[in-house]
């Protein structure tokens, strides 16, 4: 008797989990990673803006679907500097670690800004949508300090408020196993972030979900672009179309999607495919 690990039936669908715009710190709109993502297969982006969630429902059609969602991002020794909260340095200019976690949302009318602080976490462009967010007024402004116990909350509010949570490029950020393997929660991890592996990072990161996995966390892995478009399509340094999550789902519709994400069909790849797996 066969046990199917991607199901039987469904079809594959090409995605991007993790995107920036110039919502944020990329360098397209919206409507231009839609495009330049379609003339490469693809056939789902997760708009992941830094700190706000703005949702794109005008970009779905027969052949794409744009998912909502935000990168959140929590930066050891920064609380409130507002100065400081746009350099990855201290002030003896040593890299600071940092965690980020992108929340993909689970339905489309899910507009919910997590975490969000209306005062401090906001740097790039993202400062310009402070009249799309949504959050919920009746809970004070969060404060992001770098330790599990914040993370963690911050992963449990995604995943109690309907978000498909993610741990991301984990080298990039200068965290190590005593930094990972205290994050609890996620539904999965970049075990391959193709912005920061083609930037000298080593985010191709096996021996990580390895680590997260023998230290007793069942969650899957995604690769992910986390795409910034500074360089051209054609440059040997672009970063979009390297690393990418195949969904198989029942058709292409935010429902089914989710469902196919939260029970884990899918798998992630920098090229091979795969047609079977039982």
């Amino acid at each position: 008797m066969k046990k199917y690990l991607l199901s039987k039936d469904g079809n594959f669908y090409k995605a991007n989990l993790h995107c920036h715009t110039n919502i944020s710190d990329g360098k397209l709109s919206p409507e231009q990673v839609k495009e330049l993502y379609k003339s490469k297969g693809y056939s789902i982006v997760a708009y992941t803006d830094h700190d706000v969630l703005v949702a794109h429902p005008e970009l779905n059609d027969e052949n794409f679907l744009a998912l909502n969602g935000l990168e959140v991002e929590i930066r050891d020794g920064v609380v409130t500097d507002k100065d400081r909260y746009s350099d990855y340095y201290d002030n003896n200019k040593q890299r600071l670690k940092v965690c980020h976690i992108c929340l993909v949302a689970l339905s489309p009318e899910n507009l919910l800004t997590v975490g969000y602080n209306r005062e401090y976490y906001l740097y790039h462009n993202n400062r310009n949508y402070r009249d799309k967010v949504v959050f919920d007024e009746s809970k004070a402004d969060r404060l992001r300090y770098y330790t599990p116990e914040c993370i963690n909350e911050i992963i449990k509010d995604g995943v109690d408020n309907g978000f498909f949570v993610t741990y991301n490029h984990p080298a990039w950020s200068m965290e190590d196993y005593r930094d990972y393997t205290a994050y609890n929660g996620m539904h999965a991890m970049e075990i391959c972030n193709y912005s920061c592996y083609i930037s000298g990072y080593e985010d191709y990161s096996p021996k990580i979900y390895d680590d997260m996995l023998r230290s007793g966390k069942r969650i899957y892995c995604i690769g992910a672009d986390d795409n910034h478009n500074k360089y051209p399509a054609t440059d040997r340094r672009s970063d979009s179309g390297g690393a990418y999550t195949v969904i198989k789902a029942d058709k292409l519709d935010y429902k089914s999607v989710a469902n196919s994400l939260i029970n884990g069909n899918f798998y992630a790849s920098q090229g091979p495919e795969i047609y079977e797996l039982y």
